[in-house]
């Protein structure tokens, strides 16, 4: 759920607004995906329902559990309260004598990994041009190539207040890296936050096992959004995301 929210506040950097709405629609590993972008929200959808719904304007989130029928609320100050909690629960973590030593030695081995990125260069993908670039870690089995597009992310950044955003970015893309996938996404999230993902694609081979994630943008429309695609669905109980993610913690 995480990554599919920083994957939405990625595309929206920059503040102004516009009249007019983008639609990104896109194949996500075999799923079909569509995210509506205009006066300040964000609707993410796949296979014809509601994911999540980011309001910039009132500061609000929120996320979709469908099998449970249950919309879960934040704020973006409840966020950043959530995020506090993950720290802290991971700092009494690290102060174990036994869980630190073994934490603190798999970040040290994390640390010393490098990701080299090297530009394949340009293509056009749903009419819009972006610059490609390949991802690999000095380890043998992880890859991930990806297409990024300045002119989109301009086009969709007059819809959205950047300024939230960011911050709602940082709440939630700055956990602890766990594995090699994670040290590679952290670095493609730099390059997103430049130009709008158009193409991803990341390949982990292990023990002779590939297997691979594969999202690509395959039409964008530029016009009003119905306000019906905003609208959260109905007959579904509300829960506080502290609930959710701070009560454990």
């Amino acid at each position: 759920m995480i990554k599919g929210i920083v994957t939405a506040v990625c595309a929206v950097l920059f503040s102004a607004y516009a009249f007019a709405g983008v639609a990104v629609f896109e194949k996500i590993s075999g799923t079909d995906g569509v995210t509506y972008y205009e006066d300040g929200k964000v609707a993410a959808y796949e296979n014809g329902r509601m994911q999540s719904l980011i309001d910039t304007g009132a500061g609000v989130i929120y996320t979709i559990d469908h099998e449970n029928r249950r919309v879960a609320k934040g704020t973006f100050q409840e966020m950043e309260q959530v995020s506090r909690q993950a720290q802290k629960a991971m700092d009494a973590m690290m102060a174990d004598p036994q869980m630190g030593a073994m934490m603190k030695k798999r970040q040290e081995a994390l640390k010393s990994i490098k990701v080299n990125v090297k530009k394949k260069g340009t293509r056009d993908i749903a009419g819009y041009p972006c610059t490609e670039y390949v991802f690999t870690a000095d380890v043998q089995g992880f890859e991930t190539v990806g297409c990024y597009s300045g002119k989109l992310m301009d086009k969709i950044s007059k819809e959205i207040d950047s300024g939230s955003m960011k911050k709602l970015m940082e709440m939630t893309g700055g956990f602890m890296e766990t594995g090699v996938s994670d040290i590679i996404e952290k670095k493609t999230m730099e390059y997103s936050l430049e130009g709008f993902t158009l193409y991803e694609k990341t390949t982990v081979n292990t023990g002779g096992v590939t297997d691979s994630d594969e999202s690509v943008v395959t039409k964008i429309e530029e016009k009003s959004i119905p306000g019906s695609r905003f609208d959260l669905p109905q007959g579904y109980s509300t829960v506080s995301m502290m609930e959710l993610f701070g009560a454990g913690m």
